[in-house]
């Protein structure tokens, strides 16, 4: 019976310490959890005792989830909860990805966070060879733009970690012979060629 009462003890400061008007998204975050996982309460009792909508108490224990460098931004006010939620949706994205993303959140809108984002994870709509989700850092980004202009294709570099490739796709063996050309310099005949006669 004290075991309970000590637990319900506990979960009235979390709760008081919720609150509180002054209480930052990240604070706000760890107290739903210690409620949810340490003192067993369900994610509807949380919302009834602090007055939050449940869909509200879940977005906050969403914000766990961002990398602890970006968790410390919201902590310190230098992103608001709004781009944090903007930056969940690159959950799944290594975390340099969202921690660049952060960065830049901080001197735009939310809705413009949200609106590169949203490129971000369609990537180049206009290159079907390019996959969603690709990310590269700034000098590898002009790199590519680099090789795309002297190339004229669409090439397109994929790095993680320091290891990765760059991807020239061609429409046929002509594209091939030229795109050869370009890089090496040497003449090279793959595409067939009918002689005369036939």
């Amino acid at each position: 019976m004290r075991e309970v009462t000590d637990q319900q003890a506990a979960a009235m400061t979390v709760i008081e310490n919720l609150l509180r008007e002054d209480v930052n998204p990240m604070d706000q975050a760890c107290g739903f959890r210690r409620l949810n996982d340490e003192l067993g309460m369900s994610l509807d009792e949380i919302a009834l005792r602090t007055g939050k909508s449940r869909a509200a108490v879940s977005n906050f224990l969403r914000l766990l989830q961002l990398p602890p460098r970006v968790q410390e931004m919201v902590r310190r006010g230098k992103l608001s909860l709004g781009h944090a939620k903007v930056l969940l949706a690159l959950d799944g994205q290594p975390a340099d990805v969202m921690q660049d993303f952060a960065e830049r959140a901080t001197s735009l809108s939310v809705r413009e966070t949200e609106r590169q984002v949203r490129r971000f994870l369609r990537s180049d709509e206009s290159d079907p060879t390019i996959e969603p989700g690709r990310w590269l850092r700034p000098k590898l980004l002009e790199a590519e733009r680099d090789l795309r202009s002297s190339l004229a294709a669409k090439v397109a570099i994929f790095e993680s970690g320091g290891k990765g490739h760059i991807r020239i796709p061609f429409a046929d063996l002509y594209e091939l012979e030229r795109l050869y050309i370009a890089i090496t310099g040497d003449e090279l005949e793959i595409a067939y060629r009918p002689t005369r006669g036939e």
